[in-house]
């Protein structure tokens, strides 16, 4: 009605030229950018004592280097909005998530330094989400969040009004 439009793009927003590529495409496609959305994530479990260098990078990249790429990508954009989906867990921890809790905390001080900075910034730090992504992929994982965490899951429906509050 306001003729906004949501773009989603598959890439490895680890990779700057990727992004880069993305961005300029939807500049000259859709417009200038009046927001991004960074919700990439990839979970490793296991004990930090126990990860590798590679274990580490693969869930740090998405969420580390990813939030860089973005802002970089995005610097001189008139953003309206710059949101990284963080986790609860980043506050009250999660046994065997260690990799996942540093790469969640990283964007929220990200964002501290974006906001800090006088540009839009927020790190929201979702609790499970039910019906969506991976907990609703794997059963398992939100039935041990719960038992470990004390974290139930809210439907995705619930947390997009969230995100609207949020915004607004």
């Amino acid at each position: 009605a306001f003729g906004a439009r949501i773009v989603a793009m598959p890439l490895d927003v680890a990779d700057r030229a990727a992004v880069d590529a993305a961005m300029a495409k939807i500049r000259t496609e859709h417009g200038p950018i009046a927001g991004v959305i960074h919700t990439a994530m990839v979970l490793e479990d296991g004990l930090l004592s126990g990860q590798t260098r590679d274990q580490l990078s693969t869930v740090l990249r998405p969420k580390v280097l990813g939030i860089a790429a973005l802002d970089e990508a995005t610097r001189d954009d008139d953003l309206q909005y710059f949101v990284a989906y963080s986790s609860a867990t980043t506050l009250i921890g999660n046994p065997g998530q260690g990799a996942y809790i540093l790469a969640n905390a990283f964007l929220e001080g990200f964002m501290r330094k974006r906001r800090a900075a006088g540009r839009p910034g927020l790190a929201i730090a979702w609790g499970a989400i039910a019906d969506a992504g991976v907990i609703a992929r794997d059963q398992s994982l939100g039935e041990r969040l719960a038992r470990t965490t004390g974290v139930t899951g809210i439907p995705a429906r619930e947390a997009l009004a969230h995100l609207g509050r949020l915004l607004a």
